[in-house]
């Protein structure tokens, strides 16, 4: 169990005796009691989710308007089961040294699983990739994410020491 994870249960060990001391001890009616408990436990549902983007599971937030795709991963849509599909994006900002990559969920789409593909073909040459939100049709009939570009990185290049 890693450290984070650990002193979260023990907080949460702590709440749920200091809850049962009071609830033993004071006066109060017992539907105020009741709510305590009901509230706490909803706590940490709710608390436990909300970590749960914290461990490594990608965000359903849009990516930077700008960032370097690292590697990717689509899933399509699927009747039978009953599932929409989604891409998942591998990025950190661009031309950082040590940017700490961040996964991304968004919706799937067919635009966007053209762009992806395409992208990942020139990754695969070695070609690195920057991605760019575009901005979204007026209309707004674009599904989020689906407003991607991606292109072929352009690197800073160093001065040649010869010439000095």
């Amino acid at each position: 169990m890693q450290p984070f994870s650990l002193a979260l249960l023990l907080g949460y060990v702590l709440l749920a005796v200091l809850l049962l001391s009071l609830n033993l001890r004071a006066q109060w009616h017992w539907s105020v009691k009741a709510g305590a408990v009901v509230l706490t436990t909803a706590f940490y549902f709710v608390s436990w989710w909300g970590l749960r983007e914290s461990e490594g599971w990608p965000a359903r937030a849009d990516p930077l308007a700008e960032f370097e795709l690292l590697a990717y991963d689509v899933q399509q849509p699927d009747k039978r089961r009953d599932s929409p599909g989604a891409i998942y994006l591998w990025v950190r900002p661009p031309h950082a040294v040590e940017g700490t990559p961040r996964a991304h969920r968004l919706a799937y789409s067919e635009a966007l699983h053209q762009a992806v593909l395409e992208a990942g073909e020139r990754l695969s040459r070695g070609r690195r990739q920057r991605g760019e939100r575009r901005q979204a049709s007026p209309d707004r009939t674009e599904a989020r994410g689906s407003a991607l570009l991606f292109r072929d990185m352009i690197l800073p290049t160093l001065p040649d020491k010869r010439g000095e």
